[in-house]
């Protein structure tokens, strides 16, 4: 059931089975009651929060926020999660499929790129290298294997669904803001000392 408080939208659910699991794989009850909170903070930015209420499982309800930033220019890819999940054979598209939105980046705004940057991203520790090859660049995280970043700006780029967007302070690049579902966080560059 739906109502608006203010220019909030507050939808609350309940009548759920006990077959599926919460945020983190945490199990419920039927007396599960959700209560999720929609409220646009401003034109790119949508606050959320989902409070999750059941008195069998919990001592008490929880909350989590997630903030979801607009991605103008992009596809939104359908995704259904229940039992005996069999959507993902029928998903269609490839990381390819971005080189039809990849813009041309001047190799010299590219060069100021690449480094480390690192921080905390969903509660872990993260270090992203970004390497510059040629006229791309690519990530890596925590030592794992390079992938490709698609240019959609001179500042921001993807990677299928994360965008990485470069931030500068007085003409230095210092950090990039990492933003997908449910995360918005700004890993600063790491300096290698010398």
């Amino acid at each position: 059931m739906g109502h608006w408080e203010g220019d909030t939208l507050v939808i609350v659910t309940t009548g759920y089975n006990d077959r599926t699991w919460l945020v983190g794989g945490l199990p419920h009850t039927e007396s599960l009651r959700t209560t999720e909170r929609f409220h646009r903070k401003d034109f790119g930015h949508l606050e959320i929060s989902e409070t999750f209420d059941d008195p069998k499982a919990f001592a008490r309800a929880w909350t989590i926020k997630v903030t979801a930033n607009l991605t103008p220019d992009t596809d939104l890819l359908e995704y259904v999660c229940n039992e005996n999940e069999k959507d993902s054979a029928h998903l269609i598209g490839k990381a390819s499929d971005l080189k039809g939105v990849a813009v041309e980046v001047a190799p010299e705004i590219l060069a100021k790129y690449p480094g480390a940057y690192a921080g905390t991203l969903r509660g872990r520790p993260v270090r992203f290298e970004i390497i510059l090859s040629g006229r791309e660049l690519w990530i890596s995280l925590n030592g794992s294997a390079r992938q490709l970043l698609t240019p959609v700006s001179n500042t921001k780029f993807l990677l299928a669904a994360p965008q990485f967007e470069f931030l500068e302070e007085n003409g230095e690049v210092v950090a990039v803001q990492v933003s997908d579902v449910g995360v918005n966080v700004r890993l600063p560059r790491v300096r290698e000392s010398k």
